[in-house]
């Protein structure tokens, strides 16, 4: 629907008048089909697949955690590579 009306916003933008019939998106919106009324309605057997509140926030804070955590180790592994580097120099400044 979000690129329906990009689209929209850019073939108005072009017309050279604005009194354009493509002027308003609602006129681009349709009304769904009983397919996707059906497709859309709610199912019974789903239910207990149903988010709920706390669910979503409890996997929202298990993300925070894992991308801190990831953060903190790729922070450790370029120190470490660092300290690597400066070992490794000041190995060969003393072999001169």
């Amino acid at each position: 629907m979000q690129s329906v009306r990009v689209l929209a916003r850019r073939l108005v933008s072009r017309t050279s008048n604005g009194n354009s019939t493509l002027t308003s998106t609602a006129r681009l919106s349709t009304k769904s089909g009983s397919r996707e009324e059906k497709l859309l309605a709610k199912d019974p057997a789903l239910s207990k697949y149903q988010s709920t509140k706390t669910a979503v926030q409890r996997i929202q804070l298990f993300g925070a955690v894992y991308e801190i955590a990831y953060k903190v180790q790729q922070r450790n592994a370029a120190e470490a590579q660092d300290v690597k580097q400066n070992i490794e120099s000041q190995n060969i400044v003393e072999q001169r």
